[in-house]
């Protein structure tokens, strides 16, 4: 209305002017939307990307954990004790009457029974799986302190192997006649724990003390797993 009141002149550069000014403010509009639908946009694509790469980031780490499955189903079978067929020695001990000390009283799983042998150089005691086992671990119980006193401190400088030669009854075993696992210098104590490295198998598992003495012995558990052919 206050358009009517100004001369021609003036009334048309004001409508320019006015005319200007609302082109002004609709570019300005229309160019914030577009930056904001522009960023919107780009945000959106970001977002995409990002999901893909978490996609594909757990896709492998799927295939890495099937493929770690797979191969330790194969490499790293599972290890149980081993129950020996059959167990001797390089001799039994005279008993008493009615005692039994054979080689078999360190598998019939008592710590109550022991087996013993007469005094040798390096006596050993051996068992027999009758296959072909990877050995892992021998654990080889002391007699009871307290019921056999003296007789509890001769288990002295523990070595065990595996060898697929049966050694023979009433001969000495040579200490490099088999693969030795480990050899514990000193008292072996209450219990001694062996372990086999890597690779090591055989049918006979040799329970050896490294002494001119008797060898007196409660218990041999082995454990290991069956060589697969």
């Amino acid at each position: 209305m206050i358009v009517l009141f100004i001369g021609s002149g003036k009334r048309w550069m004001l409508v320019v002017a006015i005319s200007a000014i609302v082109v002004a403010v609709t570019s300005l509009v229309l160019a914030c939307v577009a930056i904001t639908m522009s960023a919107g946009d780009k945000a959106d694509n970001k977002n995409d990307d990002q999901n893909k790469q978490l996609d594909e980031h757990e896709k492998r780490l799927e295939i890495i954990e099937q493929q770690l499955n797979s191969q330790g189903k194969v490499e790293t079978p599972d290890v149980s004790e081993i129950k020996p067929v059959d167990a001797f020695q390089i001799s039994t001990h005279t008993a008493a009457p009615g005692r039994d000390d054979s080689a078999q009283q360190a598998i019939d799983g008592s710590d109550d029974t022991f087996m013993h042998t007469p005094s040798h150089t390096n006596p050993r005691w051996c068992a027999d799986m009758q296959g072909i086992y990877h050995i892992k671990r021998v654990i080889v119980t002391n007699i009871n302190k307290d019921a056999h006193g003296p007789a509890h401190a001769r288990a002295i400088n523990l070595r065990v192997g595996v060898t697929n030669t049966r050694p023979q009854v009433g001969e000495n075993l040579a200490l490099d006649g088999y693969t030795l696992c480990e050899e514990k210098p000193g008292f072996m104590g209450p219990v001694g724990i062996v372990n086999c490295p890597d690779g090591v198998s055989g049918q006979y598992v040799v329970v050896q003390f490294k002494t001119t003495d008797f060898m007196i012995i409660a218990e041999v558990k082995i454990y290991g797993y069956k060589d697969q052919l």
